[in-house]
């Protein structure tokens, strides 16, 4: 409207137009950010199409409106033959309209309203993912080992950029392994596209990035190692880091891939428990315990302790008792 209102040439306001329109498209060429990128068009167009609906752009469109509608009337005033009184006049309109446009865009970005109306919301993170990132405390860095291909680099900043919609404290970098070999060797990055997540002076490397994948990364790197699951021995239990066909080796593997530290431990030994346990494992003893070992867990079951009981074999009555279990005849296969 502003273009149109200083010219007679149709033709010539339209080129005006659409090199403005070139000018923002070209503002964020790249996709990678940058110091004008919050008024470029294209981050604030592209939502719309995934059917992503947020204030902060809705806000921005109608800033350009508003700065176009104010512009226009000024123009078309002055036209009109009633010029303001003065030149300070202009001046004080002009800061005023840039001040409005610059305030919305604040209000905008500061409190964002965002809906997803896409098929399948394929635009929001599960509710695992979100309660996950709830927890999270200070920075979590990515580093994304990719060449500068935009489309690749696009795909994993649309990723990031919705955990970044839930924890504003993620920091997103990308590193052309090509370019910094030295630094691709010594993190042991062997493939394009790897990205490294670093949290809480620890790291992981992800060959697959994906929600889940991240996700995951994230839950483990975020687990209190110094917290460990200790197993009952001295009674024939099944170990955690034994390799017989009863032992529990395979489970303990699992358990280290997802962050936990586990620790195989006898209580006729130490008469107590550790103060970092997150849990107890009794894992099917061939032995009765003595009394004063089932005394220790029961102290530690009433101060709030986790047990994971795999009952076979011996059975302690007084923690049955305890737990008020009653066991069913027969076995199941």
């Amino acid at each position: 409207v502003w273009l149109s209102s200083i010219t007679r040439q149709s033709m010539i306001a339209a080129a005006l137009a659409y090199g403005a329109l070139f000018l923002l498209w070209m503002l964020d060429s790249q996709g990678t950010g940058g110091p004008l990128s919050d008024l470029a068009l294209s981050p604030h167009l592209q939502p719309f199409f995934k059917g992503l609906l947020e204030t902060s752009h809705l806000v921005y469109f109608l800033s350009i409106s508003l700065l176009g509608l104010g512009l226009a009337t000024h123009r078309l005033w002055r036209l009109g033959g009633q010029p303001l009184k003065s030149r300070w006049s202009h001046v004080l309109f002009y800061l005023l309209l840039s001040t409005c446009c610059m305030l919305m865009l604040n209000v905008g970005t500061k409190y964002q309203v965002r809906h997803d109306l896409s098929r399948g919301q394929q635009n929001s993170l599960h509710a695992s993912t979100l309660a996950l990132l709830q927890n999270l405390r200070g920075t979590l860095a990515l580093t994304a080992f990719v060449p500068d291909y935009p489309v690749m680099r696009a795909e994993i900043k649309n990723l990031t950029d919705k955990y970044a919609q839930a924890y504003p404290g993620i920091r997103l970098e990308f590193i052309d392994p090509s370019s910094h070999p030295d630094m691709a060797r010594q993190l042991g990055i062997r493939q394009v596209g790897e990205m490294l997540v670093e949290y809480n002076g620890r790291q992981e490397k992800l060959k697959n990035i994906d929600e889940t994948s991240l996700s995951n990364a994230i839950a483990r790197l975020s687990l209190d190692t110094s917290r460990w699951i200790v197993s009952v021995q001295g009674h024939g239990e099944a170990s955690l880091h034994g390799k017989a066909n009863f032992d529990l080796f395979e489970f303990n593997r699992k358990l280290m891939q997802q962050g936990y530290s586990s620790i195989d431990y006898q209580l006729s030994t130490t008469g107590q428990i550790p103060k970092n346990t997150a849990m107890m494992l009794l894992a099917a003893p061939r032995t009765s315990l003595q009394d004063p070992e089932v005394q220790i867990l029961l102290d530690y079951l009433e101060q709030g302790g986790n047990l994971l009981w795999l009952a076979d074999g011996e059975i302690p009555g007084r923690l049955v008792e305890y737990l008020e279990i009653d066991f069913l005849p027969g076995i199941v296969v």
